[in-house]
């Protein structure tokens, strides 16, 4: 996929996801969805490290969660301080999108995946919901791996080595991500869209000379 091709594919940044993510759909949806994401053996990618916050007293002390993404299931909570500016000003936000949307079309104020984070993972808070003990998250790498779409690389790279182990998979992660160009990081979304950064993944690999018999 050229270029001009990846342009004409809608944007698949966070706020975009977000967006989608808000919309309000049909139970029978949502039900299925809820339940792919309670039932998952869950895989995370860290997308970004939660602030600590230090006070005068002990009890001031927070420590955010790590903005995370399952690489299976797509259950993230990196939606919250989106859907926290926005439910500030959700009349202004539904207004905006007024004529650019069909009329039909309604918007939560808190994602289905920020919902069931906090309900699966409700005992990783303690201290009144002040800190977050991320350590008991089951992820792929401690490393951040700030990206668009941590399900699509690990997609990617079990097609490039489906034998490797956690590590292996995470480094072919973090060298397809510093290959993609910016069109990549925030349009692809499958694997079908992503053939020429499988090609310029190969290319990039050094070869290795075999010696003849």
């Amino acid at each position: 996929m050229n270029e001009i091709e990846l342009r004409k594919l809608p944007v698949n940044d966070t706020f975009g996801q977000c967006l989608r993510k808000l919309r309000i759909y049909p139970e029978n949806i949502t039900e299925k969805r809820r339940e792919e994401m309670k039932n998952c053996e869950h895989l995370f990618v860290v997308l970004k490290k939660g602030q600590e916050t230090f006070g005068f007293h002990s009890s001031d002390y927070t420590k955010e969660a790590d903005a995370v993404e399952c690489v299976h299931c797509g259950l993230t909570n990196k939606f919250k301080a989106l859907e926290f500016l926005l439910s500030e000003n959700y009349n202004e936000f539904t207004k905006s999108f007024s004529g650019m949307i069909p009329s039909f079309t309604r918007y939560n104020k808190r994602t289905l995946e920020s919902e069931m984070f906090d309900k699966i993972f409700e005992k990783f808070y303690t201290r009144g919901m002040k800190s977050f003990n991320n350590s008991r998250l089951n992820l792929i790498s401690d490393e951040v791996l700030y990206t668009e779409h941590p399900g699509l690389l690990y997609k990617l790279a079990l097609l490039i080595n489906s034998e490797g182990n956690n590590k292996d998979i995470f480094e072919i992660m973090k060298k397809l991500h510093s290959i993609e160009n910016e069109q990549e990081r925030i349009r692809l979304y499958s694997i079908d869209q992503a053939q020429e950064l499988l090609n310029r993944y190969y290319t990039s690999m050094p070869k290795t000379l075999v010696k003849r018999k």
